[in-house]
């Protein structure tokens, strides 16, 4: 017979698991991995045709930020124009600003997970952009995180904003303004970790990486950084009770204590031709994988030992805008091209590398669950692939909108994000 002690344990352990396969609290989910112990998630699906499609909901504004889903709610940001009209142009070359620098609204909503239905919208922040767009991006890029107890969201230029779980403002901290003649949209996403908000700000002159208290907003830490462009997220990595927080640039690729912002180690990571980095950094089973800068740059497996070691790196593959993932023992390493690079993750190996589809691009990072990898082009298609070491495409689904924003994934639901709507895919 079970004491009430068990049963309590049980019924904990239950729980953790549901929430566990439930939420997918930051950008790509628990620890950044793109890794999700959803099940019963579908396969295929036809947009157009209303198949496998459970709700959408149109979100007004536009965002590049990814859905993050906590408990039975998915949250959204979006910033919306109250001034003249906003849009994207894809056809767009090099560095384009956009004129839509008037009164906007930056806006966070929360969806029943469910249905779709938009519970409450909150109005965070209005005023003129501090600093025009790409015509590609918008100003809201960087994905919110949650811990259950608060939301965090950078909004552009216009700082990091704390809300609580019903999206009553907390706080917020202004953020420097990037260079006016050549600086593109910031997009590192915040991260929480031990009851603070980390921010990367690497656009600015004035570079930092900053530790903020959830409950006041006062400043925990700050180290200054002079890294040059870096569109990548943060991640921390717990082990043998040391918190490592991995960092990526073009310039170094550094390791900081978590808790005090000091420094542990650094990599050199310039390479000839490359200014900017944007994969983020993230945990792999016994190693940290550090990707960036183009296909004919590495990637590095480290070791989280505190010392930034280099465990294995390959010369060439790494994506631009796509992080990897380490799924099942492989790496799957997708160019904005549509190549995917797989490698067996002990030893950099690779396994084959193939072409996804030709006349795509690819801005939204890989993710993965119940043996399955779900690759999304900006075109707005998601390519199923069978997880393993040889290649097998299992469906090409058609979305229809653009979208770069990196899927999140909930049980029985993949939650897509383009610029202006949201979708609860699954099975009907």
């Amino acid at each position: 017979m079970k004491t009430p002690s068990a049963v309590a344990a049980l019924l904990s352990a239950l729980l953790s698991s549901t929430l566990a396969a439930s939420s997918w609290p930051s950008f790509r989910g628990p620890g950044a991995t793109g890794v999700s112990d959803a099940r019963a998630l579908p396969i295929s699906w036809d947009v157009p045709a209303k198949r496998n499609v459970k709700w959408r909901t149109s979100i007004p504004g536009l965002s590049h930020a990814s859905p993050i889903v906590w408990g039975d709610r998915i949250y959204v940001v979006s910033a919306r124009a109250l001034e003249g009209d906003s849009a994207l142009d894809m056809g767009a070359e090099g560095v384009v600003f956009a004129k839509d620098a008037t009164r906007h609204a930056w806006m966070l909503y929360a969806l029943d997970r469910a249905t779709g239905r938009i519970l409450w919208e909150r109005r965070a922040h209005e005023g003129t952009p501090r600093h025009a767009r790409h015509v590609k991006g918008t100003y809201a890029n960087a994905t919110p995180a949650t811990n259950g107890r608060f939301i965090v969201a950078v909004f552009g230029h216009e700082g990091l904003f704390c809300f609580d779980m019903e999206g009553r403002l907390q706080w917020r901290r202004e953020l420097p303004v990037a260079k006016a003649d050549g600086s593109l949209d910031p997009a590192s996403s915040p991260i929480i970790f031990d009851q603070v908000a980390i921010v990367q700000v690497d656009v600015a002159p004035e570079g930092f990486i900053a530790a903020y208290d959830l409950e006041t907003g006062r400043e925990r830490w700050r180290t200054a950084r002079h890294e040059g462009m870096t569109w990548s997220t943060p991640t921390v990595l717990e082990r043998d009770g040391r918190a490592e927080l991995v960092v990526n640039s073009p310039r170094w690729i550094r390791g900081y204590d978590a808790r005090t912002g000091k420094q542990l180690w650094e990599l050199d990571n310039r390479t000839d031709g490359a200014w900017d980095r944007v994969a983020t950094p993230f945990g792999a089973g016994e190693l940290v994988i550090v990707a960036g800068g183009g296909g004919t740059r590495p990637i590095y497996a480290l070791r989280p030992n505190g010392r930034g070691e280099v465990a294995w790196k390959t010369e060439r593959g790494s994506p631009y805008l796509p992080t990897p993932i380490a799924y099942q023992g492989l790496l799957y390493s997708l160019a904005d091209n549509g190549v995917l690079s797989v490698y067996d993750l002990k030893d950099g190996a690779q396994l084959y590398q193939r072409r996804i589809i030709t006349g795509a691009t690819f801005s939204a990072s890989p993710v993965a669950a119940a043996g399955r990898v779900y690759l999304t082009s900006i075109e707005g298609d998601v390519f199923v692939l069978r997880a393993g070491r040889s290649f097998l495409l299992e469906s090409t689904n058609p979305v229809g909108e653009v979208c770069m924003a990196t899927p999140a994934l909930t049980e029985g639901l993949v939650v897509l994000r383009t610029a202006s709507a949201v979708y609860g895919l699954g099975p009907v």
